[in-house]
């Protein structure tokens, strides 16, 4: 394979993911880490993108561009899965009330809710259509959606007012997506609605948990809902770098691995 396949190949990832691992990309170029990270080298003097510990991330700043979740859904399934099994172990043993943002890793955690949860035990709070169709077969389970704009690119619902409707709910757990997580800014998204109505849900909860695969450290987006400290941990397939590992260990974050 060319240099200039490879790195085509590096810069679509970046746009889709905002942020690329070394170890990810040799495997899936088939190349050896060093000839990534040279790649990575020569990208960064074009002004592509920035080199950071263990990959890179866009040189572009706070970005606003979305994803589909149905392209979402494609990328990096494993861990996303392995995330979503994690984030199952938390849930109150003795039942309760769990409020699911939209994502596609959140999506795949109603699923396996949907899949496993004890009859009757649980009441669901959420602002994903696709989540509610996932428990479409379970009538035994309150699931409550969210009134508002339904966005198509994201599935999810916008309310008017998303402090005003969520003011009247409390829940014992929240899992909350999120498009970047770093050290400096914290968790963000691209948009001021779904900004919004993030914030709200952490307002509502006992606890909250941000479900984050690697790929997401580092990026930062134009809209950003919530410092480190603002949630009780994160859920995630891979170490955090250890500027985030520590700014994150300074917040009391805790770090789940899935």
């Amino acid at each position: 394979m060319s240099a200039e396949t490879r790195r085509r190949h590096i810069l679509e990832e970046l746009t889709t993911a905002g942020r690329v691992r070394v170890a990810t990309l040799a495997t899936q170029l088939d190349v050896a880490d060093e000839t990534v990270r040279r790649d990575l080298v020569a990208l960064e003097q074009e002004g592509e993108l920035v080199r950071v510990h263990g990959g890179a991330v866009s040189a572009l700043g706070p970005r606003t561009f979305e994803v589909s979740l149905e392209e979402r859904i494609q990328q990096g399934q494993d861990a996303k899965r392995a995330i979503a099994e994690r984030a199952y172990e938390l849930l109150p043993e003795q039942g309760g009330a769990i409020l699911l943002d939209s994502g596609s890793t959140t999506l795949e955690l109603a699923r396996i809710i949907a899949q496993r949860a004890p009859t009757a035990r649980f009441s669901i709070v959420t602002n994903s259509v696709a989540a509610v169709s996932a428990f479409s077969d379970r009538a035994d389970l309150s699931v409550y959606l969210i009134g508002g704009t339904v966005r198509a690119i994201t599935q999810s619902v916008v309310p008017l007012d998303a402090s005003a409707q969520l003011d009247q709910i409390r829940v014992d757990v929240a899992f909350l997506g999120t498009n970047g997580c770093s050290a400096g800014y914290g968790f963000s998204t691209p948009g001021p609605d779904e900004a919004a109505i993030k914030r709200a849900f952490i307002a509502s909860a006992r606890q909250r948990y941000v479900l984050v695969d690697a790929a997401k450290f580092g990026a930062e987006f134009t809209h950003r809902f919530a410092g480190l400290a603002e949630v009780d941990g994160i859920i995630t397939d891979a170490a955090p770098d250890e500027r985030l590992a520590r700014a994150l260990h300074d917040a009391g974050t805790e770090v789940l691995r899935s």
